[in-house]
Parts: C-alpha cells; sequence; structure tokens
C-alpha cells in the first residue's frame, strides 16, 4: 500500500523510541553488550597465543631497564619494585582485534596503574619511526611521556590504585600537548573488582573507533565500552602491557585474533554496485540489509508478505533469531 511510504517518518521515529540503539541516539548499557557479544561471535582468527609458562622472550620484548619478567608454571609476572615496564609483542596486528588473557593483581599499592596499548606504532617525528622497535633506545626507562608523546596508540587504564576506574585513551602525539584532549568517551569509576587478588579473564575487542573490554571476575562481570567520537583511527600496530612502578601482575592465557574480513562489519553501510542498464535498481532495504549503521543498530529484513496481502503495520520482534530486535514492517 502506498500509505507506507506516507507513514515512513512516524515509523522511524517511533521505532527510535521504543528500540534501544536505534538511529543516532546515545547507546544504552543493553546495546553495547549486546555490541559487545556480536562481535566475540564472529568468525575471529588466532593469530598469537601464549600460555605466559615458557620462555618469554620468544614472542615479546621489554621497555624497562629496571624491571623485570620471569615465568612459572603458574603464568607470566611483571615486576616493577623498581621502575616503569611496558611488555610488546613482536608481531603487530591491523584491523579489528580481540584481545584475551587472564590477569590476576599480586601487589596491594594504592598508587600506580596497569595500562593496555592497543596497534602502537611511531609518530613518525623525531627519529620515533612507526616500527617501535628500531627506537627502543628512547624508551629505556619506559616513562609515560615516552609513550604519549611519540606513539600513535589506544590506550585502556585497568586495576587502579584508590581511585579505582577504567578509562580509554587515544594519544595524539602530533599535537605536542601532553594527554590532554586523549580520553575517550566513557569512563567507569569505583569498579570494585582488581582488590582481592584473584585471577580475572580480560577480553578486549577494537572494531573501527570503538573499544571493548571486558572483566570476568570469579563473582562478577564487568563491560566497559569506549567511543571515538572525534580522534584520528588506528589500524595497526603492536600490542602492550604497562605497570607503573610498584606494581606486580601475573598472566597467562594470552590469545589474540583478528577478523579475516573486517569490511563486512564496517559500520559505514557500503553502497550497492552500480547495476546494469536492464537492472531494477536496488531499494534502500536491499542494499543495507545486513550491515551496521552509525550506532551499530544493524538492518533486517523480513519479508513475510511480499504481495501485500494484509494490512499495514508494524511489528517489533527477534524474527531471524540473532539476539537483535527487528522493525518488521508490513507492506
Amino acid at each position: 500500500m502506498n500509505l507506507y511510504k506516507l507513514a515512513i517518518l512516524p515509523l522511524i521515529a517511533l521505532a527510535s523510541s521504543i528500540l534501544p540503539g536505534f538511529g543516532e541516539g546515545k547507546k544504552t548499557k543493553q546495546n553495547s553488550t549486546q555490541a559487545f557479544e556480536s562481535l566475540r561471535a564472529e568468525p575471529w582468527k588466532k593469530t598469537f597465543a601464549d600460555p605466559g609458562t615458557g620462555r618469554w622472550q620468544d614472542q615479546w620484548f621489554l621497555d624497562g631497564k629496571f624491571a623485570k619478567v620471569s615465568t612459572d608454571k603458574e603464568g607470566m609476572s611483571i615486576d616493577t619494585a623498581k621502575g616503569y615496564a611496558v611488555l610488546w609483542t613482536k608481531k603487530s596486528f591491523s584491523g579489528y582485534m580481540m584481545l584475551e588473557y587472564d590477569f590476576k593483581r599480586a601487589d596491594k599499592n594504592n598508587k600506580g596503574v596497569n595500562i593496555i596499548y592497543l596497534q602502537a606504532t611511531g609518530d613518525g617525528q623525531n627519529g620515533c619511526s612507526e616500527d617501535i622497535v628500531k627506537w627502543p633506545e628512547k624508551r629505556s626507562l619506559a616513562a609515560m611521556s615516552d609513550y604519549f608523546q611519540n606513539m600513535h596508540t589506544y590506550h585502556i587504564s585497568y586495576a587502579t590504585g584508590t581511585t579505582d576506574y577504567v578509562r580509554g585513551r587515544r594519544y595524539l602525539p602530533l599535537a605536542n600537548k601532553g594527554l590532554k584532549n586523549t580520553q575517550l568517551s566513557g569512563e567507569y569509576t569505583n569498579v570494585g573488582i582488581f582488590g582481592d587478588q584473584r585471577w580475572i579473564r580480560v577480553t578486549v575487542i577494537k572494531q573501527a573507533k570503538e573499544l571493548w573490554i571486558q572483566f570476568t571476575h570469579p563473582e562478577r562481570t564487568l563491560l566497559c565500552h569506549f567511543l571515538n567520537k572525534d580522534k584520528p583511527t588506528i589500524e595497526k600496530g603492536r600490542v602492550g602491557l604497562r605497570l607503573m612502578p610498584g606494581r606486580l601482575s601475573q598472566f597467562k592465557n594470552f590469545r589474540i585474533s583478528v577478523l579475516t574480513d573486517t569490511q563486512k562489519n564496517d559500520p559505514t553501510p557500503v553502497p550497492a554496485k552500480k547495476q546494469s542498464t536492464n537492472a531494477q535498481p536496488q531499494a534502500n532495504w536491499q542494499i543495507y540489509t545486513g550491515k551496521p549503521g552509525p550506532t551499530d543498530w544493524r538492518c533486517h529484513v523480513v519479508q513475510a508478505d511480499p504481495k501485500d496481502h494484509g494490512p499495514d503495520g508494524i511489528n517489533i520482534h527477534d524474527w531471524d533469531g540473532d539476539g537483535h530486535h527487528d522493525l518488521f514492517v508490513n507492506f
């Protein structure tokens, strides 16, 4: 019926008010969880694995000449009793990536923080070439300024002191303003999950300009979501584990995976290929079916009544069983 065309704007407005994440509104906690679980279910390809019990130098290299790294049957320990440390993967990772490992805080220091660096590269200034392996002498002490002044990287801080926060950043070395304006949207305070020295499973997903980090404690789970709204994207680089001075942490069961075809999850809809002159042009619902929009709401289409046998209306239900609500319009 032609009434569908006349009603499309009211329907969109209605959907925006009752469907979480529909349109351009701020994502709810439920939407972030659904997006994280959907991404985690993608066909990731494992490209890095380390149980943390063997020779750590085979797959990692260390910044910080006063730090100590050791391994045993319990896992890998990083000790910064005498200075800073950043432990880097020798391998680099491109595109969408997922990092997983077990973490245990083994100190009771109320100062300092642990940090994850994601896809770090040099900024190209003052001898800091893209490949950070080529300038280790500039990071011999592993001071914080050696990184935020010279690297493009995402940063997630966790297991902090008395402030007890989880925070995301995107370093802006070319701006030469230190950490100013580097914070990502989203911050979590008083998380209360790191103080009892128990093993926690950490899962980090980086998709385009969004980061998720989930901490799975034996008694509770915390999911944090960060959004890079206005800073340049980051596409490739190494993974690093930073400990500030006076810290002792244990790690094991590392796994890093990438998506072999990140294009299918690109948050920007991909236009359909140009049709031949004899072909009928595709409608928008055909072009964008199955593709996520700017807020990760994925366009699902169930065309149960293509010949318009019934009345017009809408139905909101998970018609295709993928865990996402669908806007079902009869026309």
